[in-house]
């Protein structure tokens, strides 16, 4: 029976020619010679160096898209992603920082990402097309699109016209590629469910790396040890980016740099495994339940390190294939003489058309259960339908030369006369000419009727014609040899997993829902039990439909509404109302810290600015305040806005007064008052929207604030609240 499998040799991040190489021979070699379903992730398909650069050969390109229509390669669906599409838009965020391995692309390339983002929603490539091509578009439009934003400060690119021509053209026909796949909805499998590898996530995989042992390698216990201080590791992340940035800003003197190319090589071998593993009714190479387990893992440790010593190569051309920085340089791969056309795996598979459709019975064998029987039954149904077509052709032409030879007799007794006359005579070769013609075409179509009646024959035409292909096609497929990975040991061998029914995809979570997701994952929605309003448990899928059907419903917008660098959003999504769920909205400061209220004091007088406050599109009176930096203290956040709005000189430790929840119906943030005695200051007016400031004694405060003064307010929250304490 043939298997579904999924392929390391495909993984993105193997772009070096030699790895392509090796790749495409194994996608080659599943298919022709183990005659297997290879399973594609979208990360392997989208962002790959080799899929990249084949594409643009339309031999290859029609070859891989009949493939995956006759079901020899398939696209596995993940999470809530149904097409490559909607992948490509997912690693596209405000807040995302994803490493493309091979597209000539980069995070921070906010226009061109965003570029590529229309282009996918709107199914539109005429805008990217305009760039490339030059219509309507000057150089320094074009140079704008590929300008850099990191930490909020803008950086030109330095590449020349030609060459961000060059990778617009690439990226409009690896769009249009993905378009027209995502509209393939037969070649993709459903996701696996989540709960079914709950315990087996790459960081589960990582963790169990880290209890191998190889004292033979001097370079994996390194490794292991860097793997192990990453904060990603110690979260429990499971995003491949996260980790290879890293470990590129965890270099150091005392890790060599193979040492971090070798961490990288676990990461992205851990990344497969994960990838594998998340995918319906794959077989491997190992058994699984060693992973979880926690004794020995035999099958895994001989599959994992194998692997290793594959992918490392002994160190050879290491640069070429662990790059720490991302690039806009894309070097199309040249094809070699040792690469397998995909046009011919289309065409050997066609003799053995029942091993398109996977044989999934009631669990999923290891790759290597019964691996000889298998390839030894795939070319015998092949080579027993070759013979079949060449005995079908020879019997064709059979029929054809005792066609010719009872014609050729019939007009022998008509003439009455010697063949050897005939030929010598022109009247009669043109006359034999004729009589041929007539018989090749009286030949064709009597075949060609022959066909419909009996499938098994062929016409004389494609007896003729085809015979030398089927001879050299059978040779082909017997003399293959397959170039795939092998897990020596035999341990358990017999060992199945049970079958996956697979999770079918209910719905489409907003990005706004998804960010949700993973800010409640990683900070945490913190609501006392005691509390009267209780926010969904968005954990649960069955919620997060129902959230998603509000959305279309009603309009509601839950999660993630808006993020700054200064403030977030949430719509919590809250249980109860006549829907079941309604969003409450509340603001939360970003870096999670409170901010300060200075009642400033200078020479007994309170000083307060004059400030215009965009929020009110008005100016008001009020103490200066600020917010907390990432790690600072409210003390320290007290002195620093002072000496930034007004340059205070300080020479008395602030006075904490109290706190203030000045909005607690709408925002999270909490203040520290302080009081803070000033020695000297000076306005930075048109800081902030500061005009200028007014002094007041502290024993007429009172009645100041009561006194009007006309278009400017006295009414600031903040400062009321700090009159208050104090």
């Amino acid at each position: 029976m043939n298997k579904q499998v999924y392929l390391f040799e495909l993984d993105s991040v193997r772009k070096s020619d030699e790895e392509i190489t090796i790749g495409q021979k194994a996608l080659y070699d599943e298919i022709v010679v183990n005659g297997n379903t290879v399973v594609l992730t979208y990360n392997q398909l989208v962002d790959s160096r080799a899929f990249f650069s084949l594409l643009n050969d339309r031999d290859y390109y029609e070859s891989l898209i009949a493939l995956c229509k006759e079901g020899r390669i398939r696209v596995s669906q993940y999470g809530d992603l149904r097409t490559i599409s909607q992948y490509i838009l997912s690693t596209i965020g405000d807040d995302k920082q994803f490493i493309y391995s091979a597209l000539p692309l980069k995070y921070s390339q906010k226009r061109l990402t965003a570029l590529v983002k229309r282009s996918l929603m709107y199914s539109d490539l005429s805008e990217i097309h305009n760039f490339y091509v030059g219509d309507n578009r000057t150089d320094a439009e074009r140079r704008d699109l590929f300008i850099e934003v990191v930490d909020g400060k803008t950086a030109e690119t330095s590449l020349s016209d030609d060459e961000m021509r060059e990778i617009l053209k690439n990226l409009y026909w690896l769009l249009s590629t993905v378009l027209r796949l995502s509209a393939m909805h037969e070649i993709y499998i459903p996701p696996k469910d989540p709960g079914e590898y709950a315990d087996l996530r790459f960081h589960n995989i990582l963790s169990a790396v880290m209890r191998l042992s190889r004292p033979e390698d001097p370079l994996f216990k390194p490794a292991i040890d860097l793997l192990m201080t990453l904060h990603c590791y110690k979260n429990n992340n499971d995003n491949r980016s996260v980790y290879i940035r890293e470990i590129k800003d965890s270099a150091s003197d005392k890790d060599g740099i193979n040492v971090l190319m070798y961490a990288e090589a676990i990461v992205n071998l851990c990344y497969n495994y994960a990838c594998e593993i998340s995918i319906c009714n794959i077989s491997k190479h190992y058994n699984t339940d060693e992973l979880t387990g926690g004794g020995d893992m035999p099958t895994f440790s001989e599959d994992f390190f194998l692997r290793l010593s594959q992918d490392w190569n002994g160190g050879k051309n290491l640069d070429a294939r662990y790059s720490f920085e991302e690039t806009n340089f894309f070097k199309a791969y040249v094809k070699s003489k040792d690469l397998p056309r995909l046009a011919d795996a289309l065409r050997l598979t066609q003799y053995d058309p029942g091993s398109k459709k996977t044989v999934i019975e009631s669990s999923t064998p290891r790759y290597e259960y019964r691996l000889k029987e298998q390839r030894r039954s795939h070319k015998r149904r092949s080579m027993g339908l070759i013979i079949k077509r060449i005995l079908a052709s020879l019997l064709c032409v059979l029929f054809a030369c005792i066609f010719a030879m009872f014609f050729q007799g019939l007009q022998d007794l008509v003439d009455g006369e010697n063949i050897i006359k005939i030929m010598l005579d022109m009247k009669s070769l043109r006359h034999s000419l004729i009589l041929t013609l007539g018989f090749l075409f009286v030949t064709e179509f009597v075949t060609t009727i022959l066909t419909r009646i009996f499938p098994g024959l062929v016409s004389l035409g494609e007896a003729l014609g085809g015979m030398g292909r089927l001879i050299a096609d059978g040779l082909a497929i017997l003399w293959a040899k397959a170039r795939v990975h092998i897990n020596s040991n035999a341990t358990r061998v017999d060992y199945k997993e049970e079958l996956s029914e697979g999770a079918h995809i209910n719905y489409v979570a907003s990005p706004e829902l998804k960010s949700y997701i993973d800010y409640c994952k990683d900070a945490g929605v913190k609501v006392p039990d005691s509390a009267p309003i209780k926010i969904a448990d968005v954990n649960d899928a069955t919620v997060v439909h129902k959230l998603s059907r509000l959305e279309e419903l009603f309009h509601y917008r839950f999660g993630v509404a808006y993020k700054s660098k200064y403030n977030m959003m949430l719509a919590d999504p809250v249980i109860g109302g006549e829907n079941e769920y309604y969003p409450y909205e509340r603001i939360i400061h970003t870096s999670g810290k409170d901010g300060v209220v200075m009642v400033t004091v200078h020479n007994d007088k309170y000083v307060l600015l004059r400030q215009y406050r965009h929020a009110l599109g008005r100016v008001q009176y009020a103490f200066p305040r600020g917010f907390a930096e990432i790690g600072e203290e409210p003390e320290y956040t007290a002195i620093r806005e002072l000496q930034e709005e007004i340059s205070a000189v300080i020479t008395k430790k602030p006075v904490l007064l109290g706190r203030l929840a000045p909005d607690s119906g709408l925002s999270s943030i909490r203040v520290y008052v302080y009081k803070v005695e000033v020695d000297s200051y000076e306005v930075q007016s048109g800081h902030e929207g500061i005009i200028d400031c007014v002094e007041v004694p502290a024993d007429g405060f009172a009645s100041w604030l009561k006194e009007n003064e006309g278009d400017v307010l006295k009414d600031d929250g903040f400062t009321l609240g700090a009159c208050t304490l104090l």
